[in-house]
């Protein structure tokens, strides 16, 4: 009999942003990028040609702006871990779901249940060179599996802090199970949409991440042998069952969410403020080397 140690590897991680050749800050991209989890001797995360050239062949440019991938979790937060997460350096000090967080306490060293309440706690202000900046960002990290990549390799990352991403997948994630009544083996499009936001007083362009089906609500319902209306009163009545994830899972998860949670977005380092996205959660500080992430 074999031992019960099975651990998923993270073999790397699909990003829209990159650091800066010459000048070392982080940028967002219009495109997906692959890259190898990050690197803390390099202060980096390599790029993966291998991947991107696959990507090449596949979709016919090193530079697609939607890519298929498949799920590997039932439920929504098993899929997609979100949290409150506080980097402070590249250490993750607290992290929480807007109600109980797990904190290091600095004066003894150990984690303690606190209250979470983002929009009060004076925990996610810290002091840096550069003044109080917030180092507690919303943190959503979707975990699978792309279907081009050796099977050994184990499974794919994309982190996103923005709330707006982070909302746009997050909902149509919930949106499918309600439906499906699971996520597990389903291909599905990562997919950049570009929307407009304000930047102090400027309107840009910035690059959003969401989730697709790749086949209609009609198709659904077909392959389910029903109709689109015996669909949504099933979705309605699953609902208010309530279902939880599996409590397990969530722990790995979150485990692993502290250790690979950061990628290298947090440096020290100026941002400038027409690369910033704008979510309503956020105040955009030019300074605030915390403020842009990927």
């Amino acid at each position: 009999m074999a031992l019960n140690i099975y651990r998923n590897t993270i073999q790397g991680r699909v990003s829209i942003g990159e650091k800066h050749k010459e000048k070392g800050y982080p940028i967002k991209l219009d495109h997906f990028t692959a890259t190898k989890p990050f690197d803390p001797k390099q202060n980096l995360a390599p790029k993966f040609p291998e991947i991107i050239e696959i990507w090449k062949k596949k979709y016919g440019t090193d530079k697609p702006k939607s890519i298929k991938i498949t799920l590997i979790f039932d439920h929504p937060d098993e899929v997609f871990f979100t949290d409150y997460m506080d980097y402070k350096g590249k250490t993750c000090k607290c992290h929480g779901n807007g109600e109980a967080a797990m904190r290091i306490i600095d004066d003894i060293g150990t984690k303690k249940q606190v209250e979470c309440n983002y929009a009060t706690c004076e925990y996610r202000m810290t002091k840096t060179s550069k003044g109080i900046v917030n180092t507690c960002k919303p943190t959503g990290i979707l975990t699978f599996m792309l279907p081009e990549s050796p099977v050994s390799g184990g499974l794919w990352k994309y982190t996103s802090h923005g709330e707006m991403t982070i909302g746009k997948i997050l909902g149509a994630l919930k949106n499918i199970y309600e439906i499906r009544k699971t996520l597990y083996g389903l291909e599905v499009n990562l997919k950049i949409v570009m929307v407009q936001v304000e930047v102090k007083g400027q309107t840009q362009n910035v690059p959003t991440v969401e989730i697709e089906l790749p086949f209609s609500w009609d198709a659904l319902a077909e392959g389910a042998g029903t109709t689109i209306g015996t669909l949504l009163d099933a979705r309605a009545k699953h609902m208010t069952l309530g279902c939880k994830p599996n409590p397990k899972v969530m722990k790995e998860l979150a485990t692993s969410a502290e250790t690979l949670g950061y990628d290298g977005s947090m440096d020290n380092v100026v941002i400038e403020p027409n690369i910033v996205e704008s979510d309503p959660i956020d105040t955009i500080i030019e300074t605030d080397d915390n403020e842009f992430h990927f």
